[in-house]
């Protein structure tokens, strides 16, 4: 019993180092737009709370683009404010790196 609850321990600690990295990974490209598709992001953001048809259709309703990522490349600011005036509707929190807390809406 003790190998096996050694292992089993093991797999675990893996395990939570791997969700670590990826949301660490998720974090890091929100900070970065360059890295990563900030529609990947929002998406990465929204997906797991069943939220991403609501924001897409959120985003198609309140703006003129059919595409955040098209959004956020005419506006970075008014695409910030429409992320948070979503979150805020939902009572959730912004995804990481989406502050608008200077006024200046820039990520």
């Amino acid at each position: 019993m003790g190998k096996k609850t050694r292992v089993a321990k093991a797999s675990l600690a893996a395990a939570f180092v791997a969700a670590g990295g990826t949301a660490a990974s998720q974090a890091s490209a929100a900070a970065n737009p360059d890295d990563a598709s900030i529609q990947g992001v929002v998406s990465s953001y929204f997906g797991p709370l069943g939220l991403q048809d609501n924001f897409q259709q959120y985003v198609k309703l309140n703006t003129a683009f059919e595409n955040f990522q098209k959004f956020w490349k005419f506006s970075p600011g008014e695409a910030t404010r429409t992320v948070v005036a979503f979150s805020k509707i939902y009572k959730i929190a912004p995804p990481p790196g989406f502050d608008i807390g200077d006024g200046g809406g820039d990520l």
